[in-house]
Order: structure tokens, then C-alpha cells, then sequence
């Protein structure tokens, strides 16, 4: 038996060990652009995902939006008073009680502008194009027993970045030559202790949650049904105290820094029917 006893040449060695390095490279650059292109693709799903939140968030709260207005006529003196002239007549001066109650109760009420024909206080809808304050029965209770009810006041509006967000922008972005503008935070506020309170809300007390950023713009329009549009709120004639539908319009900068908008239209649970038209339910 013969054993050869001859290794691998210098040669060999040198191409081994070349191939091996390219393999290796080609590996390493692989995992690496795996590795990047799932860093992109989470980011842009994250990216998204939040635009998805906050519209959920809003959708769930107005979904559940509360107004006696949806199942009920707005409470009327006229119609329930007889018209009398004589002022030393018993029903003139009862009228004239009724009504002084009914203003001294809505006429500077913050939060409700009138009873329906049960006594239940009507909420009013406050807007300025870029926020938007209602009243719904969306909140739900983390802690047992506390004093919350599940009616409560929310905002949804625009504010200014804070401090922290300023500085954690600078932060992600201090290697970057042309890092991306900061805009606006779209922020939710949300009261359920004592949502009946005859006083205005100080929003300012309490912490605003912040579901989306870098918002350049937010606008707010609802469905007029004479127009047959959407409109402002003034311009509806139910819309201190009842709404049928709502737009929202949002555009905000994406993770690379462009520009993207997008709109959503959000309707109560309650039946969407018109009380003036009676006709159509005998």
C-alpha cells in the first residue's frame, strides 16, 4: 500500500481561502441586506400603522358619539305652554318660569345647550376646523371601581411638539445632512369624571395622548343634508347637538419625509334618519 504523503500546494491553499472569503462575503452581504430590508419594511409598516391607529382611535369614539337628538325632539316651551297675554294669568307666569329655569340652566351652559322632551341635557358638538369636542359612550374603565363613567368628553385636536419630542427628533436625526421637518402632534383628550358638570373643561389639567406625528394639517368637515356635502359645523342646523356624519383630512409627513394625505368619514351607531321627516315612519 502506498500512502501519498504530498499536501496542498501554496496555490491551492490561496484559492481555497479566496473562495472561502468570497463565500463568506456573499453571506455576510445577504444577511446584512435582509436584515436592512426588514429594518425598512417594519418601519413603513409602523409608519402606516400608526396613521391606522389614530384613525381607529377617532372612529371608535365617534362611532359611540351620544346625543338625545339621535332618538329624540329637542325639549320646546311653545309647544307645551298655552299662549296667554294677560301677565296676571297663572299659565303666563308659569311660562315665564319655565323659561327663565331653561336659561338660567343652557343659556351660558359650556357643555349643553338644551334639554330633549325628557330632560336630558342635549351635548354640544364644538369644532374650529382643526379640533373637534364631543361627548360619547366610548370610555371604558381601567381601574375597578373608580369613579368614571362610560360617557365622557373627548377632543381631538393639533398641538405643538413638546420639549422631549424636539429633543428626541435632534437625536435620531444628528447624522443626517438634511434630517426631515417636525410638524404638529395629533393629540386625544379625555374626561369621564363627572361628564354631566355644568362647567367648561379645563383640557388644559389634563394629559393629552399623543396617536400620531409630524401632522402638518388636520381639518374636520360633517354631512349637511340640505346641501347634500359636507360642511362646517355651523352650517348645519342640528349640528350643536347632533351630527350624522364626519371627515376628517389629514395630511402628514411620512418616515422619509414626504408628504402624504388621507381622508376618512366616520358615522354614529345610532339609526341615521331625519326626525323632520315623520311622514316616512307612520
Amino acid at each position: 500500500m502506498v500512502i501519498n504523503k504530498k499536501g496542498f500546494s501554496l496555490l491551492e491553499v490561496l484559492i481555497s481561502l479566496t473562495l472561502l472569503s468570497l463565500i463568506t462575503i456573499s453571506i455576510i452581504r445577504g444577511t446584512k441586506d435582509s436584515h436592512n430590508i426588514k429594518e425598512k419594511v417594519t418601519s413603513e409598516d409602523r409608519d402606516q400603522l400608526n396613521v391606522y391607529m389614530a384613525l381607529n382611535m377617532l372612529e371608535w369614539d365617534f362611532s359611540q358619539v351620544y346625543s338625545p337628538l339621535y332618538f329624540s325632539d329637542k325639549f320646546d316651551v311653545q309647544t307645551l305652554s298655552i299662549k296667554v297675554e294677560d301677565q296676571d294669568d297663572p299659565i303666563f307666569a308659569l311660562n315665564e318660569k319655565l323659561q327663565r329655569i331653561l336659561n338660567e340652566k343652557y343659556y351660558n351652559n359650556p357643555l349643553f345647550f338644551a334639554p330633549n322632551k325628557d330632560w336630558i341635557p342635549i351635548p354640544r358638538f364644538k369644532d374650529n376646523k382643526s379640533s373637534i369636542e364631543f361627548f360619547t359612550t366610548s370610555h371604558r374603565r381601567v381601574i375597578e371601581n373608580s369613579k368614571e363613567a362610560v360617557f365622557n368628553w373627548v377632543v381631538y385636536t393639533l398641538e405643538d411638539p413638546t420639549d422631549q419630542d424636539i429633543e428626541y427628533h435632534e437625536q435620531k436625526h444628528a447624522q443626517s445632512e438634511d434630517p426631515p421637518e417636525q410638524f404638529s402632534n395629533f393629540v386625544r383628550y379625555s374626561m369621564a369624571k363627572n361628564p354631566y358638570t355644568d362647567d367648561d373643561i379645563d383640557f388644559d389639567k389634563i394629559r393629552p395622548q399623543v396617536i400620531m406625528e409630524n401632522v402638518k394639517s388636520l381639518a374636520f368637515s360633517f354631512w349637511n343634508d340640505e346641501k347634500a356635502k359636507f360642511t362646517d359645523l355651523r352650517s348645519i342646523g342640528d349640528g350643536k347637538g347632533r351630527i350624522d356624519a364626519m371627515k376628517i383630512s389629514i395630511v402628514y409627513s411620512n418616515l422619509y419625509g414626504q408628504e402624504e394625505e388621507v381622508e376618512r368619514i366616520f358615522r354614529p351607531l345610532w339609526p341615521l334618519y331625519n326626525l323632520r321627516e315623520k311622514d316616512d315612519f307612520k
